[in-house]
Formats: C-alpha cells, sequence, structure tokens
C-alpha cells in the first residue's frame, strides 16, 4: 500500500570546476569552503562533495547568509593549503596545481 511520494532535491550550487596538477595525472586534491563569519574565516561543514577522477568536482551546500566564501585546497603532495576565492554559485573554478616533491 503506498503512503505517498517520495521527493530528492538537491542542495544548491556552491562551487564547481576542475583541479589540474600538472606532472600527476589522477591527483585528487583535499577540498573545503571557508566563509567569512563575523570577520574571521572558518571551514563551512558541508557534506555534499563530488570529486571526479579527471579533476572535476562539485561541492553543494546551504550558504546563503555569507557573502564571502573560499575554496581551500590541500594535499600531502604539495607543500602549504592554498585558498581560492569564488561566487557562490560559480560553475567554472580552474585550480592550477603543482605537486612539490621532497628534498632529498
Amino acid at each position: 500500500m503506498p503512503v505517498g511520494d517520495l521527493a530528492f532535491r538537491l542542495d544548491p550550487l556552491l562551487v564547481a570546476g576542475k583541479a589540474v596538477c600538472k606532472g600527476a595525472p589522477g591527483f585528487r586534491p583535499a577540498l573545503a569552503v571557508e566563509a567569512l563569519v563575523r570577520g574571521r574565516w572558518g571551514q563551512a561543514g558541508l557534506v555534499n562533495l563530488i570529486l571526479l577522477e579527471d579533476g572535476r568536482f562539485e561541492i553543494r551546500g546551504e550558504l546563503e547568509a555569507f557573502r564571502d566564501a573560499a575554496l581551500r585546497v590541500s594535499s600531502r603532495d604539495f607543500g602549504n593549503s592554498v585558498s581560492v576565492p569564488f561566487e557562490l554559485g560559480q560553475k567554472d573554478v580552474e585550480l592550477q596545481l603543482e605537486v612539490v616533491l621532497p628534498k632529498r
């Protein structure tokens, strides 16, 4: 006996694009979204991240209250993490990354 209809919806798109790392095919960086809250940057608690093998990514969630947001990019394969500002809903962020090899 049916009890009702199910409705699925995606969270709003925050940012999408592609991460490219020269010399490291299949590179997958760690991505997080930061937002400016009361004058301080902090990580936004988002759970909907899609990261494909070819480097394309999509992050969805709720951030309407924040005007300033940035994508925090990090990995074991390069030195420092990088913060990349974006406009909410932006679909064409391109991350050009370079692997830093450990000094011997």
